[in-house]
């Protein structure tokens, strides 16, 4: 009899002593966008893994959000599993659904990534703007703006 107690004793304090290794952790990713133009448009802020980095449907969460009255927005994607991401974000200023070009290709609604890119003449790779989240909640900070001002 003592042995079986011990036996299901040893079981229910290894259940809790040892977390189940295929356990995927997650974290938040808060992304402050600065120098929003008040009352213009829609925000489409969308995270990326490497796999499918800015491609329409390679994202892994995407969020619309109105723009009011404010110059700072900001949006959280919860629950994302540790790895390595990208943040890419544009003011849709006239609700497009797509980021406005030039007719040769150059941007003209502003727009932001998790870090700068090194060059604003080629699209940026993901290795240029990506993070790595490893920890309950990772912040960034980027300013929109428009081509002609990177």
């Amino acid at each position: 009899m003592n042995a079986f107690i011990l036996i299901i004793l040893m079981n229910v304090l290894s259940i809790n002593a040892f977390p189940d290794v295929n356990e995927v952790q997650t974290g938040n990713v808060v992304f402050i966008m600065d120098n929003v133009e008040p009352n213009k448009g829609e925000l489409r802020v969308a995270i990326y893994s490497e796999k499918g980095f800015l491609s329409s449907t390679g994202h892994l969460e995407d969020k619309i959000i109105p723009v009011g009255d404010e110059t700072t927005m900001t949006v959280v994607f919860e629950n994302v599993p540790y790895g390595q991401y990208a943040l890419a974000c544009y003011q849709d200023k006239d609700k497009s659904q797509k980021l406005s070009k030039t007719m040769i290709g150059i941007p003209n609604e502003p727009y932001a990534f998790s870090k700068t890119p090194a060059s604003k003449w080629k699209k940026p790779a993901f290795s240029d703007v990506s993070f790595t989240l490893d920890q309950p909640e990772v912040t960034h900070r980027a300013k929109l703006k428009y081509w002609k001002q990177y």
